[in-house]
């Protein structure tokens, strides 16, 4: 199957949750016998690339046999490849690969530090409804022409259940499947561990994220670590970070890596006694928790025990008490847990290993991969055996109901 994977920025080498996920779903689907065409990346080459020119689009159009868009947090009918592929796809069939909703920028609005400054006070309270009310705006723009533009989608892959009722509910797609992200245990299963010199003897904690997202809550991280630093116990905690941390973290059980590659992440996993899949409020967005956390089945694919947040897939996947720890968002309730992990070593070794046998039973890439290319070969035989519409758009087949 030629398929056009249009996904709106640089791919390689991966560095975060959008290219970790190209990455690797380029690579597996590969290994299915899938050719996967591709615009305006060159990064990639495991893709067949084509500029954004006329005659690029023309040529992209022409090679594939169905158009895969990916659907994120930005604004794609802003994205100029994204939209103006959207306007060629009426000869092809579609399916949107949905990751987030378009009110995922509200995240932007969550309260701030208070000003202190009398002077600069009264600006505040100008200034704040009125960005409130155009970032609402873009959010409901986009919003629309997601809408207008769903009518001709045959099918969404969701990354989360909290997805797939968004995309039946609010962009009325009437076939949708579940899909969640996944790791590879060719990594992380199997990676030596990076050596720490000097904290040999201490117990390992680990951490990674993205500093730009204030849900990743790596000031829940700091509090715990302080707790642990209040009980003199022999605990580092080891934070990845996909882009520079602003805030300067000055405990000495802290140790921070900034821009890790993705390919050496594996070995920072190996060194961990224990990871923490942590999340704040979701309180902004109407879906609650709604991401597929890529650590989590990083962590899981590599055998460690987990604490993870009590939320959305995190509390679908791990089972508290089977294969892993789940936890409130509060740092005491984190900390206990991990007391508990140092206080039952082989209990929490027992933890990881069957939250390993979980992630190589059903979340690998490889598992995605297989799924994704079953919808899609089901929506362009559907489409091959339904004209379409008069409209021009593509009809929607119904390979799963509401």
């Amino acid at each position: 199957m030629h398929i056009g994977y249009v996904y709106g920025f640089p791919s390689m080498p991966p560095r975060n949750g959008g290219t970790v996920h190209v990455y690797n779903l380029v690579r597996q689907l590969r290994r299915l016998g899938c050719t996967i065409h591709t615009i305006g990346d060159e990064t990639n080459p495991s893709c067949v690339t084509y500029p954004a020119t006329t005659e690029g689009y023309r040529a992209f159009m022409n090679a594939i046999d169905l158009l895969y868009l990916r659907v994120d947090g930005t604004a794609v009918s802003r994205h100029v490849i994204k939209r103006r592929c959207t306007e060629l796809s009426h000869a092809k069939p579609t399916v949107w690969e949905i990751n987030a909703p378009a009110e995922e920028r509200l995240w932007a609005l969550r309260t701030g530090a208070p000003v202190r400054d009398a002077k600069r006070r009264p600006l505040r309270l100008v200034r704040e409804p009125l960005r409130s009310l155009r970032l609402r705006w873009r959010v409901f723009q986009e919003e629309h022409w997601r809408r207008s533009q769903a009518r001709g989608v045959a099918a969404a892959i969701c990354v989360s259940g909290q997805m797939a009722v968004y995309a039946r509910r609010d962009l009325h797609i009437r076939t949708c499947a579940v899909i969640p992200n996944g790791s590879d245990p060719e990594l992380f299963a199997v990676a030596e561990p990076i050596a720490l010199g000097g904290y040999e003897q201490h117990i390992k904690v680990l951490y990674a994220g993205d500093f730009r997202w204030p849900w990743q809550e790596f000031d829940l991280i700091d509090q715990i670590a302080a707790l642990a630093q209040r009980d003199g116990r022999r605990m580092v905690f080891i934070v990845l970070s996909h882009t520079p941390i602003q805030r300067v973290y000055t405990r000495e059980n802290i140790l921070i890596f900034t821009g890790v590659p993705y390919l050496d992440v594996p070995r920072y996993v190996a060194a961990a006694d224990v990871c923490l899949c942590l999340y704040g409020d979701f309180s902004w967005s109407r879906y609650g928790f709604y991401p597929s956390s890529l650590k989590l089945f990083d962590y899981m694919a590599a055998g460690k025990p987990v604490i993870a947040s009590r939320q959305g897939q995190l509390a679908e996947v791990i089972e508290g008490g089977k294969d892993g720890l789940l936890t409130d968002h509060n740092s005491n309730n984190v900390y206990r847990n991990l007391l508990w992990c140092i206080e039952h070593p082989e209990a929490a070794r027992q933890l990881g290993k069957r939250a390993q046998a979980k992630a190589l039973r059903a979340y690998t890439w490889g598992h995605a991969a297989q799924s994704t290319l079953d919808v899609l070969r089901a929506v362009v035989a559907g489409y091959s055996r339904t004209p379409p519409n008069p409209s021009g758009r593509s009809a929607v087949m119904a390979l799963s109901g509401d």
